[in-house]
């Protein structure tokens, strides 16, 4: 069985960076990096994500079959980011962004939770040691529209779930990561 980390904090808190030092220590090394190139500004943060990684340390593109490319990796895996993940599977799963009605909006809320425990489980039963990484929603304040809502309410059972399945779990804020678990 491996062991699996969950890395939660805010944006811009140092999570990447935390878990990529980790990732340069062992290897096999394995990213799974969520982030589609979507516009401009979400293209540069991937190119500053290549840029800082590891030059060992193999990439796979993965945001829908995050726990099938878990299955079978040796060494350290690590996920970034699941809150990523959780906005790409709410327009994968055809989420009305400009008007959800509460019925599709539980919809792809439950389906998005049931992935995430289709992750946890393929993490827990890996032999490798896998590292997610997380945003952590629940300090901020509440949205101000429906689909902001959704997300942080998707997100934040997400992380619920897989910190009580973590072995382990680091809080990161300004750089430094805390274990609270």
């Amino acid at each position: 069985m491996g062991k699996v980390v969950l890395v939660t904090g805010g944006v811009r808190s140092g999570k990447s960076g935390f878990v990529q030092r980790r990732l340069a220590k062992v290897s096999p090394a394995t990213l799974i990096a969520t982030g589609r190139a979507v516009d401009e500004e979400m293209a540069l943060r991937i190119k500053r994500h290549k840029q800082d990684r590891p030059d060992r340390v193999t990439t796979l593109e993965a945001d829908a079959g995050i726990a099938e490319s878990v299955r079978g990796l040796q060494g350290i895996v690590a996920v970034d980011c699941l809150g990523t993940w959780v906005t790409n599977r709410m327009w994968d799963l055809g989420l009305d962004f400009d008007a959800p009605d509460a019925q599709q909006a539980a919809s792809v809320a439950e389906t998005i939770e049931a992935e995430a425990q289709g992750i946890l489980d393929a993490a827990a039963a890996s032999s490798a040691e896998v590292w997610l990484v997380t945003n952590e929603v629940g300090w901020g304040m509440i949205p101000a529209n429906p689909v902001g809502r959704l997300f942080a309410d998707t997100l934040g059972r997400v992380n619920q779930l897989m910190a009580r399945g973590a072995d382990e779990v680091f809080l990161v804020c300004c750089s430094i990561p805390v274990k609270i678990k």
